[in-house]
């Protein structure tokens, strides 16, 4: 008996070793292949994350209406080489990008900053010293606020002519004021070096008798939400048509005055003598640092009297420093 105790003493040893050593594989196994499992997971999520935020960065960038891209076509880096140019309200996006044009869009509490950017500090003054005059304009925007049935849609020209009334108020009492505002849907129409035009036609304007256009209007029915990026492209064109005909200054903004539907906007294109230079064919080249800036405030809106009054003295200080 003490012999076979013996002889089974090895055995039981080499089973017990076997059965460690089997275990040990068997977890080292398990953890290789929950390491290999997450680490698989990992790099496909990783690559999932990867493609969702290429796709994501793709389809935002295709998907921006105002995104700059250069053409691929040499040709058509400069736009006085462009053969055909379609109308400002029409304008294509590729048409757009080579008026070489940015879009920043502010609230009405950006205001200052608009005012300090556009030089117009004192003659927001000079319109907040006039403002004796603007509580009979609330009292006219509460009297007319009223909800209308929604199944009458204002159309265009009715809104081009309520806001030039607005704006013929606001500035008929003011003495200084020269310039006078017109509904007149007026044609401006844009040479490039290679003979093609490009015309726009501004829904109304501000000017001296015989002079040049000050201001420019634009009027949509619908918010513009429902009609962008379509209407901020037409809005440049129109810009861009202004200072290629008129004599204008670098670093003098030209102003757009926007209504679509209850909402009102100002818009400050601020160009620099590079800018202008380069639109009128003077230089082939244009620094991404020199392209024309369309600075937008807003919206003030139509319903709302403190909104009202606010949008009455800062389009006064406009008429005043083009007036100027």
């Amino acid at each position: 008996m003490q012999c076979m105790q013996v002889e089974l003493l090895p055995a039981a040893e080499t089973l017990w070793t076997s059965w460690r050593i089997a275990k040990a594989i068997s977890l080292t196994s398990g953890r290789i292949a929950k390491a290999i499992s997450l680490t698989s997971w990992g790099i496909a999520k990783a690559v999932s994350l990867t493609s969702e935020g290429i796709a994501k960065a793709i389809s935002l960038t295709s998907s921006s209406p105002l995104s700059e891209k250069r053409p691929e076509n040499a040709a058509d880096h400069n736009p006085h080489e462009r053969q055909q140019w379609g109308s400002a309200s029409k304008l294509s996006k590729e048409e757009y990008l080579l008026l070489r044009c940015l879009w920043n869009r502010y609230g009405t509490r950006n205001l200052p900053d608009m005012l300090e950017r556009s030089n117009l500090d004192e003659y927001f003054r000079q319109a907040k010293r006039f403002r004796a005059y603007l509580p009979i304009v609330s009292a006219l925007i509460e009297e007319r606020a009223q909800p209308r049935k929604k199944s009458k849609r204002m159309i265009d020209e009715s809104v081009n002519l309520s806001l030039v009334a607005f704006l013929i108020a606001v500035a008929a009492k003011h003495p200084s004021l020269r310039g006078r505002w017109t509904p007149h849907r007026r044609p401006i129409k844009a040479k490039f070096a290679n003979g093609a035009e490009m015309e726009a036609q501004v829904d109304g304007y501000f000017a001296g008798e015989d002079g040049p256009i000050r201001l420019i209007l634009e009027a949509k029915s619908g918010l513009r939400e429902y009609h962008e990026p379509q209407v901020s492209m037409q809005e440049t064109a129109e810009v861009v048509a202004l200072i290629m005909t008129q004599d204008v200054e670098p670093n003098r903004p030209v102003f757009v005055i926007s209504q679509d539907g209850s909402r009102l906007y100002i818009t400050a294109a601020i160009f620099n003598k590079t800018y202008l230079s380069w639109i009128k064919n003077k230089r082939t080249k244009l620094p991404s640092d020199s392209f024309l800036q369309m600075n937008q405030y807003g919206p003030w809106v139509l319903t709302n009297a403190d909104s009202m009054k606010e949008f009455a003295e800062t389009a006064l200080a406009i008429m005043l420093a083009v007036d100027s």
